[in-house]
């Protein structure tokens, strides 16, 4: 065996164990795991807007229907919100309160996204039209 050989072999199995150890252990539990029913909330404002901002409507107009058809997501994410609560220890009270507030925060949040997410793909839409030789 060669002298480069005898010494980058246990350099190298000294690196590869450790990190072959870690690939194989099972992923810990992470606060910022993705929270399955607030994607699902997030994607149903996203794909009304995107499905809506031809039409003749106002953004504020598409904004208020996507919360209404986006509701049974909204009350999902709020229950889950006081189930987490209640699996945490809280008293139903609380649980009740964390849910409320969940409930606040999202339906002052989400008109502004789906807003926003109208604006935008009116925008894209604009310039990617060809320009009017009229104006």
């Amino acid at each position: 065996m060669s002298a480069l050989l005898r010494t980058v072999l246990p350099l190298s199995l000294a690196l590869l164990v450790p990190a072959l150890a870690l690939a194989t252990a099972a992923p810990a539990p992470t606060a910022q795991a993705p929270d399955r029913l607030m994607t699902a909330l997030l994607d149903c404002h996203f794909g009304y807007a995107q499905q809506h901002f031809r039409s003749r409507a106002s953004a504020t107009e598409i904004a208020t229907a996507a919360a209404s058809y986006c509701d049974a997501a909204l009350q999902a994410v709020a229950q889950d919100t006081y189930l987490r609560a209640l699996a945490a220890g809280l008293p139903a009270d609380s649980a009740e309160q964390s849910r409320q507030r969940m409930l606040a925060d999202l339906q002052q949040m989400l008109p502004g996204f789906t807003l926003d997410k109208v604006i935008q793909f009116r925008a894209e839409a604009d310039a990617a039209a060809p320009a009017d030789p009229s104006r």
